[in-house]
């Protein structure tokens, strides 16, 4: 289970943990390999003090309604996951046709631009924002991991010696730092847990510390290994 996009992989772990969704794993598969959260927090808006959105994100949302083209709204809502600095680095990449170097936020935007079109050719046509964007809302606003459900899943967990990473980005816009920094504590009764602390990276943390991140997952797939033989 790996949380790229929010709280999900958190509630199936759970859920799974208590012998949920059999019909999509099948009877026998009641362990884990190995289990990685990025990110992310156990509990939502439900608990302001612990769940609700950090501060840094009011200003960063406030900058995409700003006046402007299309164009730079894109941009500028690329802040609420990524750090202005690591948008404005070069990537490494170069324009195909013109060869110019393409910054990190450019190569992002050419990079949904062809998912985009890739959609369409498919036959899956341009949606509204409105519904999803409520329907996001609305999952962040009432994920909660109740105490008893929680410790059962770390109870599960250590009983299965199941490696588990935790990756904490301090400068957040999306999911409080101190929200994930007791996510990992809660879950270090588990056992064999790592937590890849990076205080100055933000909530694009699997993009802006690529190797770091892909390193780690990569430990706890060879951890899963080698407590499967």
């Amino acid at each position: 289970a790996i949380s790229l996009g929010g709280m999900y992989a958190l509630e199936m772990l759970a859920g799974l943990a208590e012998g949920a969704f059999s019909d999509l794993v099948g009877p026998s598969e009641t362990t884990f390999s190995s289990v990685a959260l990025m990110v992310t927090q156990a509990v939502g808006w439900v608990n302001p003090m612990h769940g609700f959105l950090p501060f840094g994100f009011f200003p960063v949302f406030a900058s995409g309604l700003a006046p402007g083209s299309k164009r730079a709204k894109v941009y500028r809502h690329l802040e609420q996951l990524f750090s202005r600095e690591w948008l404005r680095t070069k990537s490494g990449v170069r324009h195909p046709k013109k060869g110019t170097p393409l910054t990190n936020a450019q190569t992002l935007v050419r990079r949904g631009a062809q998912e985009h079109r890739d959609k369409r050719a498919e036959g899956f046509g341009p949606r509204g924002w409105f519904l999803p964007a409520a329907s996001q809302a609305c999952a962040v606003a009432t994920h909660h991991i109740t105490k008893a459900r929680f410790d059962a899943m770390v109870r599960h967990l250590a009983a299965e010696g199941c490696p588990v990473l935790v990756v904490c980005a301090g400068r957040d816009n999306l999911v409080r730092y101190s929200a994930q920094r007791s996510l990992a504590e809660a879950l270090r009764p588990a056992g064999a847990i790592e937590v890849l602390d990076m205080p100055d990276s933000s909530h694009g943390v699997i993009e802006e510390r690529l190797s770091e991140v892909t390193a780690a997952l990569l430990r706890a797939a060879r951890a899963a290994e080698d407590a499967q033989e």
